[in-house]
Protein backbone atom coordinates (compact mmCIF):
# COMPACT_ATOMS: atom_id res chain seq x y z
CA UNK A 1 0.00 0.00 0.00
CA UNK A 2 1.32 3.42 -0.92
CA UNK A 3 0.55 4.89 2.51
CA UNK A 4 3.48 2.88 3.95
CA UNK A 5 5.86 5.11 2.00
CA UNK A 6 5.20 8.35 3.92
CA UNK A 7 7.30 7.64 7.02
CA UNK A 8 4.52 7.87 9.61
CA UNK A 9 2.97 5.44 12.04
CA UNK A 10 0.06 3.70 10.38
CA UNK A 11 -3.18 3.71 12.39
CA UNK A 12 -6.42 2.00 11.39
CA UNK A 13 -9.57 3.66 12.81
CA UNK A 14 -12.30 1.07 13.22
CA UNK A 15 -11.98 -2.45 14.67
CA UNK A 16 -15.02 -3.95 12.95
CA UNK A 17 -15.55 -6.34 10.07
CA UNK A 18 -14.00 -4.09 7.42
CA UNK A 19 -10.76 -3.83 9.39
CA UNK A 20 -10.68 -7.57 10.05
CA UNK A 21 -11.36 -8.44 6.41
CA UNK A 22 -8.56 -6.14 5.23
CA UNK A 23 -6.07 -7.62 7.68
CA UNK A 24 -7.00 -11.07 6.38
CA UNK A 25 -6.50 -9.94 2.79
CA UNK A 26 -3.18 -8.14 3.26
CA UNK A 27 -0.62 -9.86 5.49
CA UNK A 28 2.27 -7.59 4.47
CA UNK A 29 1.01 -4.05 5.22
CA UNK A 30 0.29 -3.92 8.94
CA UNK A 31 -0.83 -0.94 11.04
CA UNK A 32 0.97 0.00 14.24
CA UNK A 33 -2.31 0.43 16.10
CA UNK A 34 -6.04 0.05 15.64
CA UNK A 35 -8.14 2.85 17.12
CA UNK A 36 -11.72 2.30 18.16
CA UNK A 37 -14.20 4.26 20.29
CA UNK A 38 -16.21 1.26 21.49
CA UNK A 39 -15.25 0.39 25.07
CA UNK A 40 -15.87 -3.30 24.49
CA UNK A 41 -13.11 -3.43 21.90
CA UNK A 42 -10.42 -1.63 23.89
CA UNK A 43 -7.30 -3.50 25.04
CA UNK A 44 -8.28 -6.37 22.72
CA UNK A 45 -6.23 -7.43 19.71
CA UNK A 46 -6.95 -8.22 16.09
CA UNK A 47 -4.39 -10.47 14.43
CA UNK A 48 -1.83 -9.44 17.09
CA UNK A 49 -2.45 -5.70 16.69
CA UNK A 50 -3.58 -3.83 19.80
CA UNK A 51 -6.85 -1.85 19.86
CA UNK A 52 -6.59 1.46 21.69
CA UNK A 53 -8.83 4.45 22.42
CA UNK A 54 -8.36 7.67 20.37
CA UNK A 55 -7.10 9.57 23.42
CA UNK A 56 -4.16 7.18 23.69
CA UNK A 57 -2.65 8.71 20.52
CA UNK A 58 -0.36 11.46 21.84
CA UNK A 59 0.82 12.97 18.57
CA UNK A 60 -1.65 12.70 15.69
CA UNK A 61 0.70 14.56 13.33
CA UNK A 62 3.07 11.58 13.43
CA UNK A 63 0.30 9.21 12.27
CA UNK A 64 -1.34 8.39 8.99
CA UNK A 65 -4.89 7.21 9.65
CA UNK A 66 -6.77 4.78 7.45
CA UNK A 67 -10.51 4.80 8.20
CA UNK A 68 -11.53 1.13 8.25
CA UNK A 69 -15.22 1.59 9.04
CA UNK A 70 -18.25 2.74 7.08
CA UNK A 71 -18.68 5.78 9.40
CA UNK A 72 -16.26 7.78 7.26
CA UNK A 73 -17.92 11.18 7.47
CA UNK A 74 -18.22 11.14 11.27
CA UNK A 75 -14.57 10.21 11.75
CA UNK A 76 -13.47 12.66 9.04
CA UNK A 77 -15.09 15.49 11.01
CA UNK A 78 -13.39 14.36 14.22
CA UNK A 79 -9.96 14.17 12.57
CA UNK A 80 -10.35 17.55 10.93
CA UNK A 81 -11.15 19.01 14.36
CA UNK A 82 -7.72 17.73 15.42
CA UNK A 83 -6.16 19.74 12.59
CA UNK A 84 -5.58 16.81 10.23
CA UNK A 85 -6.06 17.07 6.47
CA UNK A 86 -7.88 14.55 4.32
CA UNK A 87 -5.61 12.91 1.76
CA UNK A 88 -2.48 14.03 3.60
CA UNK A 89 -2.96 12.87 7.18
CA UNK A 90 -5.79 10.39 6.70
CA UNK A 91 -7.83 8.57 4.06
CA UNK A 92 -10.69 6.04 3.90
CA UNK A 93 -9.87 2.42 3.10
CA UNK A 94 -12.53 2.44 0.38
CA UNK A 95 -10.65 5.29 -1.35
CA UNK A 96 -7.40 3.30 -1.26
CA UNK A 97 -9.16 0.39 -2.94
CA UNK A 98 -10.56 2.64 -5.65
CA UNK A 99 -7.23 4.37 -6.25
CA UNK A 100 -4.98 1.34 -6.09
CA UNK A 101 -7.02 -1.13 -8.12
CA UNK A 102 -8.73 -0.09 -11.31
CA UNK A 103 -11.08 -3.04 -10.96
CA UNK A 104 -14.07 -0.97 -12.01
CA UNK A 105 -12.39 -0.10 -15.31
CA UNK A 106 -11.25 -3.69 -15.82
CA UNK A 107 -14.79 -4.92 -15.24
CA UNK A 108 -16.17 -2.44 -17.78
CA UNK A 109 -13.65 -3.64 -20.38
CA UNK A 110 -14.48 -7.32 -19.72
CA UNK A 111 -18.21 -6.62 -19.87
CA UNK A 112 -17.81 -4.84 -23.18
CA UNK A 113 -15.78 -7.70 -24.67
CA UNK A 114 -17.86 -10.58 -23.31
CA UNK A 115 -21.38 -9.16 -23.48
CA UNK A 116 -21.95 -5.81 -25.14
CA UNK A 117 -20.09 -6.50 -28.41
CA UNK A 118 -22.10 -9.72 -28.75
CA UNK A 119 -25.39 -8.13 -27.70
CA UNK A 120 -25.67 -10.60 -24.82
CA UNK A 121 -27.23 -9.89 -21.39
CA UNK A 122 -25.11 -8.93 -18.39
CA UNK A 123 -27.39 -11.01 -16.18
CA UNK A 124 -29.96 -13.76 -16.54
CA UNK A 125 -32.22 -16.07 -14.56
CA UNK A 126 -33.53 -19.20 -16.33
CA UNK A 127 -35.66 -22.15 -15.24
CA UNK A 128 -34.33 -25.58 -16.27
CA UNK A 129 -35.33 -29.14 -15.39
CA UNK A 130 -32.55 -31.47 -16.51
CA UNK A 131 -28.87 -31.94 -17.21
CA UNK A 132 -29.60 -31.67 -20.95
CA UNK A 133 -31.30 -28.29 -20.55
CA UNK A 134 -28.40 -27.14 -18.41
CA UNK A 135 -25.88 -28.05 -21.12
CA UNK A 136 -27.93 -26.13 -23.72
CA UNK A 137 -28.04 -23.11 -21.40
CA UNK A 138 -24.26 -23.21 -20.88
CA UNK A 139 -23.73 -23.07 -24.61
CA UNK A 140 -26.19 -20.21 -25.05
CA UNK A 141 -24.68 -18.18 -22.19
CA UNK A 142 -21.04 -19.18 -22.58
CA UNK A 143 -20.12 -15.48 -22.35
CA UNK A 144 -20.78 -15.59 -18.59
CA UNK A 145 -18.34 -18.49 -18.19
CA UNK A 146 -15.75 -16.66 -20.27
CA UNK A 147 -16.24 -13.57 -18.11
CA UNK A 148 -15.54 -15.53 -14.91
CA UNK A 149 -12.45 -17.15 -16.42
CA UNK A 150 -11.08 -13.74 -17.39
CA UNK A 151 -11.78 -12.45 -13.89
CA UNK A 152 -9.82 -15.35 -12.50
CA UNK A 153 -6.90 -14.44 -14.76
CA UNK A 154 -6.87 -11.07 -12.99
CA UNK A 155 -7.28 -12.32 -9.43
CA UNK A 156 -4.64 -15.02 -9.69
CA UNK A 157 -2.05 -12.30 -10.34
CA UNK A 158 -2.85 -10.68 -6.98
CA UNK A 159 -1.11 -11.60 -3.74
CA UNK A 160 -3.08 -14.47 -2.24
CA UNK A 161 -5.31 -14.52 -5.34
CA UNK A 162 -7.47 -11.91 -3.64
CA UNK A 163 -9.17 -8.77 -4.85
CA UNK A 164 -12.40 -6.82 -4.95
CA UNK A 165 -15.32 -6.71 -7.35
CA UNK A 166 -17.40 -3.58 -7.80
CA UNK A 167 -21.09 -4.43 -7.83
CA UNK A 168 -24.53 -3.72 -6.42
CA UNK A 169 -25.55 -5.43 -3.17
CA UNK A 170 -29.28 -6.11 -3.04
CA UNK A 171 -29.05 -6.74 0.71
CA UNK A 172 -27.60 -3.28 1.41
CA UNK A 173 -29.15 -1.65 -1.66
CA UNK A 174 -25.81 0.05 -2.22
CA UNK A 175 -22.87 -0.25 -4.58
CA UNK A 176 -20.13 -2.20 -2.82
CA UNK A 177 -16.57 -3.39 -3.28
CA UNK A 178 -17.22 -7.12 -2.84
CA UNK A 179 -14.25 -9.00 -1.43
CA UNK A 180 -13.00 -11.95 -3.46
CA UNK A 181 -11.09 -14.31 -1.19
CA UNK A 182 -8.32 -16.39 -2.68
CA UNK A 183 -8.73 -19.89 -1.29
CA UNK A 184 -9.18 -21.50 -4.70
CA UNK A 185 -7.21 -24.58 -3.70
CA UNK A 186 -9.28 -25.47 -0.66
CA UNK A 187 -10.78 -28.56 -2.30
CA UNK A 188 -12.53 -29.90 -5.38
CA UNK A 189 -15.87 -28.37 -4.41
CA UNK A 190 -14.76 -24.78 -4.02
CA UNK A 191 -17.07 -22.38 -5.84
CA UNK A 192 -17.14 -18.67 -6.45
CA UNK A 193 -20.61 -18.83 -4.93
CA UNK A 194 -18.81 -18.90 -1.57
CA UNK A 195 -16.86 -15.66 -2.06
CA UNK A 196 -17.48 -12.15 -3.47
CA UNK A 197 -18.92 -11.24 -0.09
CA UNK A 198 -20.09 -7.81 0.94
CA UNK A 199 -17.89 -6.17 3.63
CA UNK A 200 -20.97 -4.57 5.22
CA UNK A 201 -23.71 -7.24 5.30
CA UNK A 202 -21.15 -10.12 5.01
CA UNK A 203 -23.28 -12.07 2.51
CA UNK A 204 -21.43 -14.01 -0.19
CA UNK A 205 -22.48 -14.46 -3.81
CA UNK A 206 -25.04 -17.24 -3.32
CA UNK A 207 -26.54 -15.63 -0.21
CA UNK A 208 -27.03 -12.33 -2.00
CA UNK A 209 -28.75 -14.03 -4.93
CA UNK A 210 -31.14 -15.98 -2.68
CA UNK A 211 -32.01 -12.79 -0.78
CA UNK A 212 -32.48 -10.95 -4.08
CA UNK A 213 -34.93 -13.61 -5.33
CA UNK A 214 -36.83 -13.72 -2.04
CA UNK A 215 -37.28 -9.94 -2.15
CA UNK A 216 -38.61 -10.09 -5.70
CA UNK A 217 -40.80 -13.20 -5.46
CA UNK A 218 -41.70 -14.05 -1.88
CA UNK A 219 -41.47 -10.98 0.35
CA UNK A 220 -45.20 -11.13 1.19
CA UNK A 221 -45.17 -14.85 2.12
CA UNK A 222 -44.95 -16.67 5.45
CA UNK A 223 -41.42 -18.08 5.43
CA UNK A 224 -39.42 -20.68 7.32
CA UNK A 225 -35.65 -20.70 6.78
CA UNK A 226 -33.31 -23.42 8.03
CA UNK A 227 -30.77 -21.00 9.52
CA UNK A 228 -30.77 -18.44 12.29
CA UNK A 229 -27.27 -17.14 13.14
CA UNK A 230 -26.02 -16.40 9.61
CA UNK A 231 -25.45 -13.18 7.71
CA UNK A 232 -28.15 -14.27 5.25
CA UNK A 233 -30.75 -14.59 8.01
CA UNK A 234 -29.83 -11.18 9.41
CA UNK A 235 -30.13 -9.62 5.94
CA UNK A 236 -33.57 -11.18 5.41
CA UNK A 237 -34.63 -10.10 8.90
CA UNK A 238 -33.82 -6.49 8.06
CA UNK A 239 -36.29 -6.66 5.15
CA UNK A 240 -39.07 -7.23 7.67
CA UNK A 241 -40.35 -10.58 6.43
CA UNK A 242 -42.90 -12.80 8.17
CA UNK A 243 -40.16 -15.33 8.92
CA UNK A 244 -39.06 -18.02 11.37
CA UNK A 245 -35.47 -19.26 11.45
CA UNK A 246 -33.83 -22.22 13.16
CA UNK A 247 -30.52 -24.05 13.59
CA UNK A 248 -29.62 -27.69 14.21
CA UNK A 249 -28.05 -27.36 17.66
CA UNK A 250 -27.66 -30.86 19.07
CA UNK A 251 -28.58 -34.47 18.46
CA UNK A 252 -29.88 -34.55 22.06
CA UNK A 253 -32.49 -31.84 21.53
CA UNK A 254 -36.05 -32.27 20.33
CA UNK A 255 -37.24 -30.17 17.38
CA UNK A 256 -39.04 -27.08 18.59
CA UNK A 257 -36.72 -26.58 21.58
CA UNK A 258 -35.47 -23.05 22.32
CA UNK A 259 -31.87 -22.86 23.48
CA UNK A 260 -30.48 -19.43 24.38
CA UNK A 261 -33.13 -17.84 22.20
CA UNK A 262 -32.36 -20.00 19.14
CA UNK A 263 -34.95 -22.44 17.81
CA UNK A 264 -33.63 -25.99 17.29
CA UNK A 265 -35.06 -27.95 14.37
CA UNK A 266 -34.03 -31.24 12.78
CA UNK A 267 -34.76 -31.03 9.03
CA UNK A 268 -35.81 -34.71 9.10
CA UNK A 269 -38.32 -34.18 11.91
CA UNK A 270 -39.70 -30.63 11.94
CA UNK A 271 -41.89 -29.55 14.87
CA UNK A 272 -44.33 -27.52 12.74
CA UNK A 273 -47.87 -28.56 11.86
CA UNK A 274 -48.90 -29.56 8.34
CA UNK A 275 -49.47 -26.74 5.82
CA UNK A 276 -47.83 -24.06 8.01
CA UNK A 277 -45.64 -22.09 5.59
CA UNK A 278 -45.90 -20.58 2.13
CA UNK A 279 -42.15 -20.71 1.52
CA UNK A 280 -39.35 -22.82 3.03
CA UNK A 281 -35.75 -21.79 2.34
CA UNK A 282 -32.66 -23.92 2.82
CA UNK A 283 -29.12 -22.75 2.10
CA UNK A 284 -26.52 -25.53 1.97
CA UNK A 285 -28.29 -27.77 4.52
CA UNK A 286 -29.58 -30.88 2.76
CA UNK A 287 -26.11 -32.20 1.89
CA UNK A 288 -25.48 -32.39 5.65
CA UNK A 289 -28.68 -34.30 6.48
CA UNK A 290 -28.36 -38.06 7.02
CA UNK A 291 -31.59 -38.81 5.11
CA UNK A 292 -32.22 -36.00 2.62
CA UNK A 293 -35.36 -37.70 1.23
CA UNK A 294 -36.91 -37.63 4.68
CA UNK A 295 -36.00 -33.94 4.98
CA UNK A 296 -37.63 -33.17 1.62
CA UNK A 297 -40.81 -34.97 2.71
CA UNK A 298 -40.86 -32.93 5.92
CA UNK A 299 -40.57 -29.71 3.93
CA UNK A 300 -43.43 -30.90 1.70
CA UNK A 301 -45.57 -31.66 4.75
CA UNK A 302 -45.03 -28.23 6.31
CA UNK A 303 -45.80 -26.28 3.13
CA UNK A 304 -49.24 -25.05 2.21
CA UNK A 305 -50.70 -26.30 -1.11
CA UNK A 306 -48.99 -24.20 -3.77
CA UNK A 307 -46.12 -23.43 -1.38
CA UNK A 308 -42.51 -23.23 -2.53
CA UNK A 309 -39.43 -25.07 -1.31
CA UNK A 310 -36.40 -23.01 -2.34
CA UNK A 311 -32.98 -24.48 -1.64
CA UNK A 312 -29.34 -24.33 -2.57
CA UNK A 313 -27.08 -27.41 -2.48
CA UNK A 314 -23.69 -28.15 -4.01
CA UNK A 315 -24.45 -30.02 -7.25
CA UNK A 316 -22.28 -32.04 -9.61
CA UNK A 317 -23.90 -30.56 -12.70
CA UNK A 318 -22.28 -33.08 -15.05
CA UNK A 319 -23.84 -36.08 -13.23
CA UNK A 320 -27.34 -37.46 -12.76
CA UNK A 321 -27.04 -39.81 -9.77
CA UNK A 322 -26.76 -38.68 -6.17
CA UNK A 323 -23.86 -40.31 -4.33
CA UNK A 324 -24.06 -41.17 -0.63
CA UNK A 325 -20.82 -40.33 1.17
CA UNK A 326 -21.97 -41.48 4.63
CA UNK A 327 -24.86 -43.25 6.33
CA UNK A 328 -26.31 -43.09 9.83
CA UNK A 329 -26.42 -46.59 11.35
CA UNK A 330 -28.99 -47.94 13.77
CA UNK A 331 -26.84 -47.16 16.79
CA UNK A 332 -26.74 -43.48 15.92
CA UNK A 333 -23.18 -43.64 14.62
CA UNK A 334 -21.92 -42.83 11.14
CA UNK A 335 -20.78 -45.30 8.50
CA UNK A 336 -18.41 -43.65 6.02
CA UNK A 337 -18.79 -44.83 2.42
CA UNK A 338 -16.27 -42.30 1.12
CA UNK A 339 -13.58 -40.22 2.77
CA UNK A 340 -15.25 -37.89 5.29
CA UNK A 341 -15.76 -34.37 4.03
CA UNK A 342 -16.80 -31.35 6.10
CA UNK A 343 -18.12 -27.90 5.25
CA UNK A 344 -17.87 -24.81 7.42
CA UNK A 345 -20.49 -24.39 10.13
CA UNK A 346 -20.76 -21.18 12.23
CA UNK A 347 -21.82 -23.28 15.23
CA UNK A 348 -19.11 -25.95 14.98
CA UNK A 349 -15.33 -25.69 14.71
CA UNK A 350 -15.20 -29.16 13.15
CA UNK A 351 -17.80 -28.23 10.54
CA UNK A 352 -20.71 -30.25 9.18
CA UNK A 353 -20.28 -33.71 7.66
CA UNK A 354 -21.35 -34.09 4.03
CA UNK A 355 -23.67 -37.10 3.65
CA UNK A 356 -24.64 -36.65 -0.02
CA UNK A 357 -23.07 -35.43 -3.26
CA UNK A 358 -26.02 -34.34 -5.38
CA UNK A 359 -26.63 -34.66 -9.10
CA UNK A 360 -29.69 -33.96 -11.25
CA UNK A 361 -31.47 -36.90 -9.61
CA UNK A 362 -32.60 -34.40 -6.96
CA UNK A 363 -35.29 -33.13 -9.39
CA UNK A 364 -36.83 -36.61 -9.56
CA UNK A 365 -36.45 -36.97 -5.77
CA UNK A 366 -38.60 -33.88 -5.31
CA UNK A 367 -41.34 -35.20 -7.58
CA UNK A 368 -41.26 -38.55 -5.75
CA UNK A 369 -41.95 -36.65 -2.49
CA UNK A 370 -45.16 -35.29 -3.99
CA UNK A 371 -44.13 -31.91 -5.37
CA UNK A 372 -46.15 -31.22 -8.51
CA UNK A 373 -43.32 -29.20 -10.09
CA UNK A 374 -39.56 -29.22 -9.52
CA UNK A 375 -36.83 -27.34 -11.37
CA UNK A 376 -33.49 -25.57 -11.11
CA UNK A 377 -32.90 -21.87 -11.62
CA UNK A 378 -29.65 -21.00 -13.37
CA UNK A 379 -28.54 -17.45 -12.65
CA UNK A 380 -25.71 -15.00 -13.31
CA UNK A 381 -25.12 -11.29 -12.89
CA UNK A 382 -22.00 -9.34 -13.80
CA UNK A 383 -23.65 -6.28 -12.22
CA UNK A 384 -24.31 -7.86 -8.80
CA UNK A 385 -21.45 -10.38 -8.61
CA UNK A 386 -23.56 -13.55 -8.83
CA UNK A 387 -21.05 -16.12 -10.05
CA UNK A 388 -20.67 -19.87 -10.32
CA UNK A 389 -17.83 -22.33 -10.64
CA UNK A 390 -14.80 -20.07 -10.91
CA UNK A 391 -11.57 -21.44 -12.27
CA UNK A 392 -11.50 -24.94 -10.74
CA UNK A 393 -14.71 -26.18 -12.35
CA UNK A 394 -14.23 -23.64 -15.08
CA UNK A 395 -17.54 -24.03 -16.88
CA UNK A 396 -20.29 -23.86 -14.30
CA UNK A 397 -23.29 -21.58 -14.13
CA UNK A 398 -24.69 -21.50 -10.55
CA UNK A 399 -28.09 -22.99 -9.80
CA UNK A 400 -30.60 -23.21 -6.98
CA UNK A 401 -33.66 -25.45 -6.82
CA UNK A 402 -37.35 -24.78 -6.31
CA UNK A 403 -40.27 -27.16 -5.91
CA UNK A 404 -43.99 -26.36 -5.85
CA UNK A 405 -46.38 -28.34 -3.62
Amino acid sequence: MYYNQIGKRIVFWGAGAMCQHFLELDKENRPDYIVDSKKGNLEEEIDGIKIIAPDKIQNWEDCFIVITTRYVEEIKIELEKRGLKYGYDFIALSDIWERNISMKNLQEILMECCFEKRSLPLEFEKKIKSKKEYEILKTKYSSSIEYEQLLHSIYRKNVGKMGVYMGYCECCQENRAFICTGDYDGGPHHSWQETFYCPVCHCNSRMRYVIDRVKRKYSDKKIYILERVTAAYQALERIGLDMIGSEYLSVDLKSGTLQEGILHEDAMDLSFEDNTFEVIISNAVYEHVADYKKALKEAYRCLEPGGVLMFMIPVFVNKYKNIMRALENRGGGVEYLLEPQYHQNPLSEKGSLVYTDFGWEIVDNLKACGFKEAYAIAYFSALKGYFGGGWRLGDDIPIIFEAIK
